[in-house]
Formats: C-alpha cells, sequence, structure tokens
C-alpha cells in the first residue's frame, strides 16, 4: 500500500476506492472480503461504498437485468 499521510484527502480517495474494488471481488467471486484498513472514513461512507460495490457486482452478473441504467 502507498505510503501517504492519513490526513490527506486523496488517501481516503484511494481508501474508499480501495474498499469498493475488495468488496466487488469478494462478491463476485463468493469469498470472504480481505481485512483493509478504512482510515479516517466513517461508517455512513462505508455503508454506501458497499452498497455501491453490492449494485456493481449484481449488475455484473445480471447484465441484462441492468442494461437500462
Amino acid at each position: 500500500m502507498l505510503q501517504i499521510p492519513q490526513d490527506w484527502a486523496m488517501y481516503q480517495t484511494y481508501l474508499a476506492g480501495e474498499l469498493v474494488h475488495e468488496t466487488f471481488l469478494s462478491k463476485v467471486h463468493r469469498r470472504p472480503a480481505k481485512h483493509m484498513p478504512i482510515g479516517q472514513l466513517d461508517i455512513d461512507m462505508c455503508i454506501a461504498l458497499e452498497h455501491l460495490a453490492d449494485t456493481m457486482a449484481a449488475a455484473y452478473a445480471n447484465p441484462s437485468t441492468y442494461s437500462h441504467i
């Protein structure tokens, strides 16, 4: 992982992207997600990011269902 100061906004954006990526892969491959540091992301943000990853995984698994999006 990159060594960026944790109080830097770009680091939090990086962590959010990694969280979505790991959650997406865990849903698609049906495996547990890896334990990841969430830095200063609050619980509401983590829930929203997981919902985003769930929606993306559902669309990936069923492209015809989500073709109108």
